[in-house]
């Protein structure tokens, strides 16, 4: 069996290889992005590779209901998973004196590193929050390197292992989400798996944060993440509701 995480340009090739040595393939679909195709020539591109993948046998994965929804337009069924790592459960304790939101990903533009860190700047007189980013440099642009260089309240630890991200227990906020195009993150269960809130821009697959209040969707709104940012360090209450621990799988 061939295992593809992640659909692309060279999936119909793989497809149309595996159809061709009768290999069973299982193609997993990772994000919403790759599942809409605009009008620009990269769009259309994309659009004719993935009919002349669909002409194939394939097992679709996906991690959203919203993926398998776009799928089925196609004619295609897909089995949900959001998840398929073994993610162990330990609780994060939050000190009454700090307040620090994690970052997670690999710096790119689709990342929105910059919105995270407009953020931070505006929040540079709350002396109890503090700002961390983890992350490769993937393709940092200027102005967000600088900032990781110049904002007081923000530190850079460079790019680390699953097991180290969050073994810091004063984590008490956490926010890759402000991507443009999410699935189902891996860092949305690791968090919630130590009762660490998540705060999203824009993701919230099959809905869990509003259903379960482990978080706050702030619907592409930046005004909002930070109002949602704010409560949750002052008011101990509405955190400890929103601190629970939870997987979703």
């Amino acid at each position: 069996m061939v295992y593809q995480r992640v659909l692309n340009s060279f999936s119909s090739y793989i497809a149309r290889m595996c159809y061709n040595l009768k290999t069973p393939y299982c193609l997993h679909i990772a994000d919403n992005y790759c599942l809409e195709f605009d009008e620009t020539l990269r769009g259309r591109i994309k659009k004719v590779l993935f009919n002349r993948l669909i002409k194939y046998p394939v097992h679709f994965i996906c991690q959203t209901d919203i993926q398998q929804k776009n799928l089925k337009r196609y004619g295609k069924q897909a089995t949900v998973l959001p998840n398929i790592l073994p993610i162990e459960s330990v609780l994060c304790n939050k000190s009454n004196t700090e307040f620090k939101v994690l970052w997670v990903a690999n710096i790119r533009p689709v990342k929105q590193l910059r919105e995270f860190l407009n953020i931070a700047k505006e929040c540079e007189n709350q002396a109890e929050i503090e700002f961390i980013v983890i992350g490769r440099k993937d393709n940092i642009s200027v102005e967000e390197n600088s900032s990781l260089n110049i904002l007081k309240n923000v530190i850079y630890f460079g790019e680390l292992g699953q097991k180290e991200v969050l073994t810091n227990g004063r984590i008490t906020c956490f926010d890759e989400y402000f991507s443009i195009s999410e699935g189902f993150s891996n860092t949305f269960i690791q968090a919630w798996s130590r009762g660490i809130p998540v705060l999203s821009l824009n993701s919230d697959p099959n809905g869990l944060i509003e259903k379960y209040k482990v978080g706050f969707i702030a619907n592409g709104s930046i005004k909002k993440v930070k109002e949602s940012l704010i409560l949750l360090s002052t008011n101990s209450m509405l955190y400890k509701e929103y601190s629970k621990m939870y997987k979703p799988f």
